[in-house]
């Protein structure tokens, strides 16, 4: 109980300096080295999702029945 009244102290004291203004701007070039990062991690993204679904289709050409593909599908958590 206490961690919890701790870390809620701390986090309204963030939000205090916040409400105040008292947040350090960022410049445009440190926003712009920011956004390409975000960029280049959702492209990484992008391309591991679909490295995926194509070894999963190449998985399932491979699976004698449905039973098994559901199975394996449940195992390995690919529906969420």
């Amino acid at each position: 109980m206490h961690a919890l009244e701790a870390e809620k102290k701390q986090i309204e004291a963030r939000l205090d300096t916040l409400r105040k203004g008292k947040v350090k701007k960022i410049t445009k070039d440190e926003r712009e080295a920011v956004e390409g990062e975000w960029k280049r991690c959702c492209a990484v993204a992008r391309k591991r999702d679909k490295i995926a679904k194509e070894m999963w289709a190449t998985i399932e050409e491979g699976l004698p029945d449905q039973t098994a593909r559901a199975e394996l599908r449940e195992m390995f958590d690919l529906d969420g």
